[in-house]
């Protein structure tokens, strides 16, 4: 299932081919649900996951949904507490009325159009802003045509559980991954009886190379809220969208959240948030690299030191740490270092992965995420800047393409490098 866990499974684990093994006991259970979700044509819930990381005020994300058959939907998005400690993404709303799909930021007052794509079943891959759906997207998959097999396919095994109360409990196994980057993941579905077989719940055991100190060793996921929608007119119209007259729209809503257009109006009187750590002196630290030896960041002094936490399961950093080794190769002459901080990895999983990617990437082993905390990183990938003095100049949370990171960090480097001469007085 395409569930994001956190940072745990912010990636989904790539399946190989073929359908789960499904135990006697689970079959009638797990016909039962699916059979339920293929015979409504529409249907609403509210999952929410609370989000917790080592050293930073728990969050609680909020996703709603609302899905008509075949390819109308809406989803919203909205996060609770977390203190001072950003989202990587602001709240976003997804719409699609089954000719067009709209990505609308109310925080920056800009959307974007594209054509609604065919069915539920490619939800995800329409989605060009990261993983928005996140816990929801197991909703779209048991809303599409081929749910059954969608599922199964990424799953190796189904049993049985027992009850809780009037519910069943199914025991899940996530498929082996074939690269051998990502351990199988134990998961627990709950769900309700026949005469409303919803899923109400999904916990996700956090295997014991990906356990973190303060961290709980099962992620929650909950699906409340549920109602079957007919499919008639009315229904139907609730899945338009008009944008307000002050909006603008744009190509490419990612680009326009990384490149910081769109802000909110003046008269909004909305202050902008930087992330709390620009402008600060960096924290020290040591950390071991990959050959055993320790670094810290003092013996980097004077250097432009470029910092991403990141994981070996994050498509994200996969996709941007390529981008920053070729930054810091060509900006080596101006003093740019990088060193990518791997969270709470083992090494040889690691080193496996470095092989398999043919990368020549500098890596820190940050156990149990201590340093991570001491930046306040939420989500990765996480990038930081820190200039010669020590000071913190940029932070970016994850990937916006190749292009903006390149423009962004060769700018931010030149004006460190170059600093603006002093008017004459």
């Amino acid at each position: 299932m395409r569930t994001r866990i956190a940072a745990l499974s912010a990636c989904a684990i790539t399946a190989t081919v073929g359908a789960a093994t499904i135990s006697p006991e689970a079959a009638p259970v797990l016909d039962r649900f699916l059979s339920w979700y293929g015979s409504a044509p529409g249907m609403s819930t509210v999952v929410t996951q609370k989000m917790e990381n080592p050293g930073m005020p728990p969050m609680t994300a909020k996703t709603h949904v609302a899905i008509l058959k075949p390819n109308l939907f809406k989803l919203r998005t909205s996060t609770e507490g977390g203190g001072d400690v950003p989202m990587a993404l602001p709240d976003i709303e997804v719409i699609s009325n089954g000719k067009a799909m709209v990505q609308a930021m109310p925080e920056l007052t800009s959307w974007s159009e594209s054509a609604a794509p065919a069915d539920l079943a490619v939800v995800d891959q329409s989605l060009t802003i990261g993983s928005v759906a996140g816990p929801a997207s197991l909703v779209f998959d048991l809303a599409s045509p081929n749910a059954r097999q969608q599922i199964l396919d990424e799953l190796e095994s189904v049993e049985y559980a027992g009850k809780e109360g009037d519910h069943d409990l199914l025991r899940l196994m996530s498929k082996k991954d074939p690269q051998g980057m990502m351990p199988q993941i134990p998961m627990t579905l709950t769900v309700g009886p026949k005469d409303a077989a919803w899923i109400t719940k999904l916990a996700i055991k956090v295997p014991a190379e990906y356990a973190m100190q303060g961290l709980p060793e099962e992620w929650v996921i909950h699906f409340t809220e549920w109602k079957k929608l007919a499919d008639t007119p009315e229904v139907q119209t609730s899945f338009n969208w008009t944008p307000p007259s002050n909006w603008t729209r744009v190509d490419n809503l990612m680009e326009t959240l990384m490149s910081g257009m769109g802000d909110m109006p003046p008269e909004s009187g909305a202050p902008e948030s930087p992330h709390p750590m620009i402008g600060k002196p960096a924290p020290n630290f040591t950390l071991a690299s990959m050959d055993g030896a320790d670094v810290s960041l003092e013996s980097l002094s004077g250097k432009i030191i470029i910092l991403d936490f990141w994981a070996t399961w994050c498509g994200p950093c996969r996709q941007g740490l390529p981008v920053l080794m070729e930054i810091a190769d060509k900006r080596r002459s101006d003093g740019v270092v990088l060193w990518a901080i791997d969270i709470d990895e083992p090494k040889d999983k690691i080193a496996a992965f470095l092989e398999q990617k043919k990368w020549n990437l500098p890596v820190l082993l940050d156990s149990k995420g201590r340093v991570a905390a001491q930046y306040k990183v939420g989500g990765i990938p996480h990038t930081v800047v820190i200039d010669p003095e020590g000071t913190v100049r940029s932070v970016e949370i994850g990937f916006g393409g190749a292009d903006m990171t390149r423009q962004q960090l060769n700018t931010l480097i030149d004006e460190i490098v170059k600093p603006a001469t002093a008017p004459a007085g």
